[in-house]
């Protein structure tokens, strides 16, 4: 039982490039299922967020805060340059379509993916730039969201921004910080033991999320009109655009391969499921469909992308290890 746990959970991390893309159709196929398991999505993200922490060291921010040029490139673009951006051009497009344009700034807006420091080690990029770059972010997250989204379309959508804060802190922030501190204070077990342990559960809860999130969409999808066909395309050039543009500062800065490839991760990538989540509770409907989108080429981009600029990390993965070590598994002072 607990080999075949652990072989679930690697193959959904090895093949995260089109069963991300693949999750969202059963929740437009069956939103009578799906639908209500929106209202576990908070607790599911927040079990997410505290798995992805368990692998994260206060040594490692520490470094990237020592020298944090990087970081400010970084943030600057993914959080400002990002959204205004792309709320301009959508303007420029889409009018003042309420939903369009609170959807394309709650997901440009959002923290970087909690996914991108996965991304940033497959292809051997700097893993402790994209993990400081998903905390910074998703650390002030519960302000810059509702903030953003009250500065740029605050005045065609309601936006209570209180509870997205809450809603936030309690799927990003706190769970963060109780994972960091686990490994912290346990010496490495939170890290080698517990977040591998974990793993499994926490892709399956990406691909369930996806599938809850999707179900919103199964009015909008079966009367899809050209509009809608032009948001896909115009969320997919914005968001190619994004990752070429942190390569791009990259190679300008004439940095090496590891900083490319998370300059450009941590640029381009953004936390859909949790965007999502708050457009679904606070957000007008149809706002979901410009966030969900990019669940069919978000990942698929970063892994093209990968595979041009980085080093594919070959090694065994920590499901293969763990299964292969469980004698361990028994041993919390590991």
């Amino acid at each position: 039982m607990r080999r075949a746990y652990f072989a679930i959970g690697a193959f959904i991390g090895d093949n995260l490039a089109w069963l991300v893309p693949l999750s969202i159709f059963p929740g437009i196929l069956l939103p009578q299922i799906f639908g209500p398991l929106n209202n576990l999505a908070p607790a599911m993200f927040a079990c997410m967020a505290f798995q992805g922490a368990l692998s994260n060291h206060l040594r490692d921010v520490k470094g990237v805060f020592t020298k944090p040029a990087l970081l400010v490139i970084a943030y600057l673009m993914s959080q400002f340059a990002f959204p205004v951006l792309a709320y301009l051009g959508a303007h420029a497009l889409f009018g003042d379509d309420p939903a369009i344009m609170s959807g394309i700034v709650a997901v440009t807006a959002a923290p970087v993916a909690t996914t991108c420091m996965i991304w940033t080690g497959l292809y051997g990029g700097n893993v402790a730039l994209g993990l400081t770059a998903t905390l910074l972010t998703s650390f002030l997250a519960p302000f810059t969201v509702p903030l953003t989204l009250q500065l740029l379309v605050g005045a065609a959508v309601h936006i209570d921004a209180v509870p997205m804060m809450l809603q936030l802190l309690f799927m990003v922030v706190i769970p963060v910080i109780i994972g960091m501190a686990i490994t912290e204070r346990t010496d490495g077990w939170g890290e080698d033991v517990l977040a591998p342990k974990l793993a499994p559960v926490a892709f399956a809860f990406m691909l369930i999320i996806n599938m809850a999130n999707a179900s919103t969409l199964a009015d909008i999808v079966w009367g899809i009109g050209l509009t809608d066909v032009f948001v896909f395309l115009y969320m997919l050039g914005v968001t190619v655009l994004f990752y070429l543009l942190g390569l791009a500062i990259s190679l300008l800065l004439g940095l090496d391969v590891k900083n490319r490839v998370a300059m450009s991760f941590s640029i381009g990538m953004k936390n859909i499921s949790s965007a999502s989540t708050l457009a679904t509770a606070y957000l007008p409907a149809g706002a979901n469909l410009p966030i969900l989108t990019g669940l069919l080429y978000q990942a698929t981009i970063a892994a093209v992308i990968g595979q041009r600029i980085g080093v594919p990390d070959t090694e065994t993965t920590d499901y293969e290890e763990v299964e292969g070590a469980g004698i361990n598994l028994q041993d919390p002072g590991r």
